[in-house]
């Protein structure tokens, strides 16, 4: 327990470490770094609480596609920090106001939370013998909330045709075929036979 409770404190403090050094990271790619490191740390907090899946869902989405994608992205893009600050200087207000609203949140839930007195003799987990970690997660999922599963999956589809729509470009020209002149139309005015002597041209 001495250990679990070392690697739990080491796992935690790694992760609000890099949590901060994300926001005050001056470069961009930097900050993309330290994410991922606040992922795979937030991920080695799943192992300590037994849940493996979550733990390799933690790494193959966050870390694999979400923050690799968007290191690849600042990479390429490469913005200037002048323009960024002179863009963001007003967005600096919204943060802040979103800050202390969580952080007053987290006093009253902190500050009103106590110990039930039978929850150290409660166990809720079920045993590993009896049940998976990823069978549990599954059953809990696709049951009791399957309806909210299926909402994020229509705000998710909902938002990847938005972004499909806001980036689309369209073309200068337009080239549309029209299936009834295609249809109408006569042989004549498309094929011509023309008879050709041997060893002569059209």
């Amino acid at each position: 327990m001495v250990i679990f409770g070392m690697m739990f404190y080491l796992f935690a403090g790694l992760t609000l470490l890099s949590a901060f050094l994300t926001l005050i990271a001056r470069a961009p790619v930097h900050s993309a770094l330290w994410l991922i490191f606040m992922f795979l740390n937030g991920a080695g907090l799943f192992v300590l609480l037994g849940s493996e899946l979550l733990a390799m869902i933690f790494v193959i989405v966050y870390v694999g596609a979400v923050a690799v994608l968007f290191l690849f992205v600042v990479m390429m893009i490469k913005p200037q920090r002048e323009v960024l600050k002179k863009e963001i200087k007003w967005y600096k207000r919204i943060p802040v106001l979103i800050g202390i609203f969580f952080g007053s949140e987290m006093v009253f839930i902190l500050g009103g939370w106590s110990f039930v007195p039978v929850a150290s003799t409660l166990d809720q987990l079920p045993s590993r013998v009896q049940i998976s970690n990823t069978t549990a997660i599954g059953n809990i999922l696709y049951t009791h909330y399957a309806v909210l599963f299926e909402i994020a999956g229509f705000i998710l589809l909902g938002a990847m045709v938005g972004a499909i729509v806001l980036t689309k470009r369209a073309p200068k020209e337009r080239y549309r075929q029209k299936m009834s002149d295609q249809v109408l139309e006569k042989k004549k005015n498309r094929i011509k036979i023309c008879h050709v002597d041997i060893r002569k041209g059209v």
